[in-house]
């Protein structure tokens, strides 16, 4: 064989291999249906019983509930996920799905390549977030989905559900802006999570036509007007007022350094 006939082969392999690895990551190869019609938040809450108010995962707790929450991953294999009777409980499913995978990639291990049988096809986490939760129009999904980081948004301490959706994603958002190394304030300069700039452009667009001239101005709506019952040292709307202006346009930004460190009790 000649040896340009075998590069030819080599590179053709490679190429079907690559684009096979392309589709299974984007979530593309077909999973099977089994006969349960959905998974059941209340296996998902016991699983969240591991996580601490900081939003902290206990792991050897989180094993003790492992039943539960192999239970839930298991079911969402033969979930219906193409009749959702809202966009809420679309959105309420995924968020619930995607951090049910995370919490076992925690006690497994498994990498971003890993997937799982979701409503007849088999996903990544990454797919999912791509094709599920990445453009409902809402910000605040992108800052209540934790991705197993402890820079990133953290999980509550139970399921989203469809009903009380609005409320969670405001609550999640609030207590992911008010954590100190989300936001804190040095003179003029407001270091800001790189979560919170890998989204600007979002969380600009869901602001008032008049009022995109800066992420800070999403960022003021979350801050507590006082520290009373916050944290230590918490920042305040008023405080952010002070120090760049009432158009907060008066100050610098700057991203803090990035946590990818585990989402765990230490």
């Amino acid at each position: 064989m000649k040896a340009s006939t075998r590069w030819a082969i080599a590179f053709a392999t490679l190429s079907l291999i690559s684009a096979g690895l392309a589709l299974y990551l984007d979530g593309q190869f077909p999973a099977s249906m089994g006969p349960t019609p959905f998974a059941f938040n209340h296996e998902l809450a016991e699983a969240l019983q591991a996580v601490d108010s900081r939003g902290l995962v206990d792991l050897k707790k989180l094993a003790a509930h492992r039943a539960a929450l192999d239970s839930y991953v298991n079911n969402l294999g033969s979930s219906t996920t193409d009749h959702f009777a809202s966009s809420e409980e679309s959105t309420a499913f995924w968020l619930n799905a995607s951090h049910a995978l995370m919490l076992q990639t925690l006690l497994d291990g498994g990498g971003w390549w890993r997937s799982w049988p979701v409503g007849g096809s088999r996903l990544t986490r990454w797919s999912l977030e791509r094709h599920h939760l990445r453009d409902t129009g809402d910000p605040r999904v992108a800052l209540a989905l934790c991705d197993g980081t402890r820079g990133g948004p953290r999980l509550g301490e139970v399921p989203f559900d469809a009903v009380v959706l609005d409320a969670q994603l405001t609550e999640a958002v609030r207590r992911f802006i008010r954590r100190a190394d989300v936001v804190h304030l040095v003179g003029k300069t407001v270091e800001l999570s790189p979560r919170l700039m890998e989204h600007e452009v979002e969380l600009l667009r869901a602001l008032p036509a008049n009022n995109r001239n800066t992420v800070l101005q999403f960022v003021w709506a979350f801050l507590p007007d006082s520290c009373e019952g916050q944290r230590p040292g918490c920042e305040t709307r008023a405080a952010l007022d002070s120090a760049c202006g009432r158009a907060l346009d008066g100050c610098t930004l700057k991203v803090m350094p990035r946590d990818d460190s585990p989402v765990v009790q230490r």
